[in-house]
């Protein structure tokens, strides 16, 4: 879903720790799709999945570039960018745990909270970039050797993942 989801849920809860109407309401059912979906952070994998792009649509070295189109390259694969993808993802659960409409006493959402979710969302956006062609973790050699059992391993990962930070975030009261 996103990251912006995952810090307008942090909206609903006071400062104080005490939680809104809103979230006071048990559930009837459980919807594991949605929490799954929830803790995938889309729009900074998106972000991320575009600076891979760009890298990849930049082509291979002949060894006849300029030092001028050199510096112009983006090395996509980089660690740099991403975290340049996880800065995305964090200040996307900061604003949307501020901008959101959730908190009917207009109470400011716990710091814990935000950082607690954020830090889950950095590990969410590691985790599902992770799988991506061509991201950073590709440049360690047990990464490249493993080859597509990689990406096949991080789904089961990814379904564990959202469970344990659906839990955690719901038996904190955050």
């Amino acid at each position: 879903m996103s990251a912006f989801s995952v810090g307008a849920d942090t909206a609903s809860v006071a400062a104080n720790g005490t939680v809104t109407p809103k979230q006071q309401t048990p559930a009837t059912t459980s919807n594991v799709p949605e929490t799954i979906v929830k803790w995938i952070p889309g729009e900074a994998i998106t972000f991320y999945a575009a600076i891979i792009g760009v890298g990849t649509a930049q082509g291979a070295l002949t060894g006849n570039e300029t030092p001028e189109q050199l510096l112009e390259r983006i090395d996509a694969g980089s660690l740099p960018w991403f975290l340049a993808g996880v800065a995305v993802a964090v200040a996307l659960v900061i604003l949307g745990s501020f901008t959101t409409k959730s908190n009917p006493q207009n109470e400011r959402p716990s710091a814990r909270g935000i950082a607690l979710r954020a830090a889950l969302t950095v590990v969410a956006f590691a985790l599902w970039t992770s799988a991506l062609p061509g991201s950073w973790t590709y440049s360690l050699n047990i990464i490249r050797d493993m080859g597509p059992a990689f990406a096949i391993l991080l789904v089961p990962l990814g379904l564990v993942f959202s469970g344990i930070a659906e839990m955690v975030t719901r038996r904190v009261a955050l």
